[in-house]
């Protein structure tokens, strides 16, 4: 047989084992361990505790009615799921309500009370409703008037003209650096000119700046003498030193820097009617000098082949032989400059320097010289007049010394 429970309120064994409430106090006995049967009558104590229990049951049912009945709203707890809009709620502490419902009771029972806290009810801010803005009327800007400008005539600038193909240069002589040639015609605006008036200072189309010799300008309707004089730029410095020997009749701008420096050379000179031929074993070429019309240098092309015929020779002239005669044969402009030759050639040592714009000799006294074979020849220049001569120009002029 199980054990007879034992009431939890007064502490009295039960009689019965199913027993569901106490018989001494009548506290519902929660440990029931059988299952329920036919209750005993309760006893007087019984019943006392059973009115009790009835009454705070009914005390509860009032207070439910009074929280929860028509015209009550549900606590948030027991609201059936909505959706609800996004409120915002300030957390401000709101006092508790409280509701004392009293059960009355006959005359022979204490009255008992319950209290019950309320829940604050969270009223959502109404939605601000937006105003829609009051859309601006665009008004039209008027039409912009144009202005008219006034019409420019531009004022032409005088310009000149190359006269033929010329050198533009760095400053105003044949010493200053080349800076390219120009084409006949090129459109040049004059700067200014030198102090002699030789050389005029120009700029070109693409902005380049440089000296032109005046004598190769066209100026048009240009008045040379309103131009401004402009002070030459420095001459630079030339690498290689003129020889002490050829420094009194050196003058750069006929001759240029030289090229290199002074040495001794094979050579052969021959006078004729118009000029003189020259032979340089140095550089294997002929120089013509032609009395008041310049010099050229040719390479000497002779191989051992006979001069050409030009019919007898005059009294008291001769026919040029080996490589003078070679070119004087084949060569119109040279036969037609020089005429025939007054004397037979003679070889000869001279010191040489050669310059940008031609070359300096003069005999040497040595008594003899070595050819580029390595071969030494007699010096004849006691038998020739002095040769101190300046080939300057590229060909413009020659002097004697």
């Amino acid at each position: 047989m199980p054990p007879l429970p034992i009431c939890p309120n007064c502490g009295v064994r039960q009689r019965r084992p199913d027993a569901r409430f106490c018989q001494q106090c009548g506290y519902p006995l929660h440990s029931v361990s059988a299952p329920v049967h036919a209750a005993s009558p309760p006893t007087h104590d019984g019943k006392k505790r059973l009115w009790i229990g009835g009454a705070l049951l009914a005390a509860l049912i009032i207070a439910a009615l009074l929280l929860f009945g028509p015209g009550r709203k549900l606590l948030p707890c027991c609201r059936s799921p909505k959706k609800q809009p996004v409120v915002i709620v300030t957390h401000t502490p709101i006092p508790a309500v409280e509701s004392t419902v009293v059960a009355e009771s006959s005359s022979s029972s204490p009255p008992s009370s319950s209290t019950a806290t309320l829940s604050p009810t969270y009223t959502p801010f109404p939605q601000p409703t937006a105003t829609p803005l009051p859309h601006p009327t665009s008004t039209p800007l008027p039409e912009p008037t144009a202005t008219p400008r006034p019409t420019v005539t531009p004022t032409p600038v005088p310009v000149a003209h190359a006269s033929q193909v010329v050198w533009l240069r760095r400053g105003p002589g044949t010493g200053y650096e080349r800076i390219r040639k120009l084409a006949q015609g090129e459109i040049l605006i004059p700067q200014g000119k030198s102090s002699d008036g030789a050389w005029l200072q120009v700029k070109t189309d693409n902005m380049e700046l440089g000296w032109v010799s005046s004598s190769y300008v066209d100026l048009g309707q240009i008045d040379s003498a309103a131009l401004p004089v402009v002070a030459a730029p420095p001459l630079p410095a030339c690498q290689i030193q003129v020889d002490n020997r050829f420094r009194s009749v050196y003058g750069r701008d006929d001759l240029g820097c030289p090229t290199n420096a002074a040495h001794i050379t094979w050579a052969a000179w021959q006078p004729f009617q118009g000029g003189d031929m020259l032979w340089r074993d140095d550089v294997n070429a002929v120089t013509i000098f032609y009395n008041g019309a310049g010099w050229a240098m040719l390479p000497d092309q002779w191989h051992g082949e006979p001069t050409p015929w030009r019919g007898n020779p005059p009294a008291g002239l001769r026919q040029p032989i080996r490589g003078f005669g070679w070119i004087w044969g084949n060569r119109d402009e040279v036969f037609n400059g020089l005429g025939w030759a007054t004397d037979e050639e003679k070889g000869v040592c001279l010191i040489v320097q050669d310059f940008q714009k031609g070359f300096v000799f003069l005999k040497s006294n040595e008594a003899y010289c070595s050819d580029r074979a390595g071969n030494s020849n007699y010096n004849r220049a006691a038998e020739l007049p002095g040769l101190f001569i300046s080939a300057i120009g590229s060909g413009q002029s020659w002097r004697i010394h």
